[in-house]
């Protein structure tokens, strides 16, 4: 897996956070990262600290945090299942965060978490997974959608719906 170095990866960090706890929250990601592939810490402790900072961290930790986890899942694939616990976090403002990513996953994750968070509580995390719904595998997401649509009363996520599927009509699906 491709890294600048945990110096220089700090570094970046540093220029762009202003936060001290989340300077130190991505340091600790960061840290775990490389501690990781240098063979020094397992996979289920670096697990823990890129969950504890995909949730807890501020604005910039959450998102770095979280292309880390997609990066690292490319050579521990383990790692993915970081997302179905945090996709059931108590707060929707968490549960977002994963709907940002939902399309970044692979497709067993992705389609675990697809209905579950397109059906979630808060309209805002429906919106965003509506929103953001640019990979299409299968008619059944279409028919998730659609049942979705019908149940469906915020108008945000209405039209998010309605986008999706217009847009795979038109595109032959």
């Amino acid at each position: 897996m491709f890294t600048i170095g945990r110096v220089r990866e700090k570094e970046h960090a540093d220029a762009c956070l202003t936060k001290p706890e989340d300077i130190e929250r991505i340091h600790k990601v960061i840290d775990a990262v490389h501690d990781l592939l240098d063979g020094v810490l397992a996979v289920d402790a670096s697990m823990s600290v890129l969950s504890a900072a995909f949730v807890e961290g501020g604005s910039g930790v959450w998102e770095r945090t979280g292309a880390w986890i997609r990066k690292l899942a490319s050579e521990y694939p383990v790692i993915n299942s970081a997302w179905a616990p945090i996709a059931r976090h108590p707060s929707a403002r968490i549960r977002f965060r994963v709907a940002a990513f939902l399309d970044d996953m692979p497709p067993p994750i992705r389609g675990e978490l697809f209905p579950l968070l397109l059906n979630d509580p808060s309209a805002k995390v429906r919106a965003k997974v509506a929103g953001d719904c640019r990979v299409i595998s299968s008619s059944n997401d279409l028919e998730i959608l659609a049942t979705r649509r019908s149940e469906e009363t915020d108008p945000i996520v209405v039209d998010s719906i309605d986008y999706v599927l217009s847009s795979q009509k038109s595109a032959g699906a």
